[in-house]
């Protein structure tokens, strides 16, 4: 089921349906399915593709929030996401990632980053 969600983020997502991504996530949330760091990363590529860069940083806050820890293409695509942006506030936000990713070692990232 988790990937099946993934996949739904992914496709509704690429293809703007931003209903669709906001019925996904509240079906996780009523069969008390917890997002993890594969569909936070979802929501993170398919925000910043769109140019979406507040809900870009949005989705990031809310995994933090939510206890579910960055990995590494969660970070790139953070940074990836972000470097189009042109609000400043944005900038800290990077130097916070680029900060977390400097200071990991590789035994702190597993095999399915």
């Amino acid at each position: 089921l988790s990937q099946t969600i993934t996949v739904l983020l992914v496709y509704f997502g690429e293809n703007q349906q931003w209903e669709r991504v906001t019925e996904v996530i509240s079906y996780t949330n009523r069969i008390g399915l917890k997002l993890d760091v594969f569909h936070f990363n979802a929501l993170i590529n398919v925000h910043g593709k769109a140019n979406q860069f507040d809900q870009v940083v949005e989705v990031f806050e809310e995994m933090k929030r939510s206890g579910v820890e960055p990995n590494n293409v969660s970070c790139c695509s953070l940074i990836a996401s972000l470097t189009k942006s042109s609000d400043p506030h944005h900038a800290e936000l990077l130097m916070e990632v680029w900060s977390l990713l400097r200071n990991r070692t590789p035994e702190m990232e597993s095999d399915t980053d």
